[in-house]
């Protein structure tokens, strides 16, 4: 197998954000709403172990357990819930 590399200059600047939002918006869309979660989220974990202290007034472990167990209950789910959406589809 040969793969051919296309003449220099055959290329015009600008054409990958022209491929992205044309062949493949839907990703871009989808990335781009992925780092926002992801942002934001990241921006909220680190002081819900403060709120935690400060507004339920519970000890520090107590906030750090009370923020692991929805954590690792997703964590454990996602794996069955994967199987069933490859199995079932959605």
């Amino acid at each position: 197998m040969v793969t051919r590399q296309p003449p220099v200059g055959a290329v015009h600047p600008g054409a990958d954000a022209a491929v992205w939002r044309g062949q493949h918006g839907e990703v871009a869309r989808y990335l781009l709403a992925t780092l926002f979660f992801w942002l934001g989220t990241g921006g909220v974990v680190p002081f819900l172990t403060r709120f935690g202290v400060q507004e339920l007034g519970t000890d520090e472990a107590t906030a750090f357990r009370l923020l692991m167990l929805p954590l690792l209950a997703a964590a454990l789910i996602s794996l069955p819930a994967g199987w069933l959406g490859d199995r079932f589809g959605v």
